[in-house]
């Protein structure tokens, strides 16, 4: 239960951060405001009152991890154009399709774990009475995203289609391509067993 709770906690820093992939350079957050999720890094640093190593510390981070994650999603965008490529194919090499969908896994995994192990080095550079701050802001950000109503679902919604859309495959996880028929209504008549 605690290692839950440890990484709970590591996940709601990830909230805090979520955009620090598209900020730019002193900005923790997109635009480096509240505009795109996430605080801006300005108003948090003042928040939890970092010092100006700590925000040398954590902005050359950010950039290390921007750099890195820029080259990843290059990667794996251009992994997943193969696939669909492949795929769109009448009779494609299996073995092709197999290696290109373990490549596009690695990447995936390797944007995941550049981000939590950028979220715990910039962790590590707080310090405990910065950290308890930051649990407290998660909590307060946490119990708002309850009163955000059915416009914030729909949003969410529309983005997760978009995202698959993107991947490859329709909403409901359906793989793109020709539509089969559907099957036939009721027992099939022609059948000479057919009573």
């Amino acid at each position: 239960m605690k290692h839950m709770l440890r990484w709970l906690g590591m996940a709601a820093l990830a909230v805090m951060t979520a955009s620090t992939a598209h900020a730019g350079p002193g900005k923790w957050g997109r635009n480096g405001g509240n505009g795109g999720g996430g605080l801006g890094f300005t108003r948090l640093a003042e928040m939890l009152n970092l010092s100006p190593q700590q925000r040398d510390v954590i902005n050359k981070l950010r950039y290390d991890n921007q750099r890195a994650v820029i080259r990843l999603r290059a990667e794996l965008q251009l992994a997943r154009l193969d696939l669909r490529q492949l795929t769109e194919q009448h009779r494609p090499d299996l073995k092709q399709v197999e290696a290109l969908i373990d490549k596009v896994g690695r990447l995936e995994i390797q944007l995941k774990k550049s981000r939590i192990l950028m979220m715990l080095k910039m962790k590590a550079v707080l310090t405990p009475e910065q950290a308890a701050k930051v649990a407290e802001l998660r909590k307060q950000r946490r119990a708002g995203w309850g009163n955000r109503g059915q416009g914030w679902r729909r949003r969410m919604m529309w983005r997760q289609r978009m995202m698959q859309r993107r991947m490859g495959g329709d909403p409901d996880g359906a793989p793109r391509g020709p539509v089969p028929p559907p099957p036939p209504a009721g027992p099939d008549k022609s059948d000479p067993d057919h009573k």
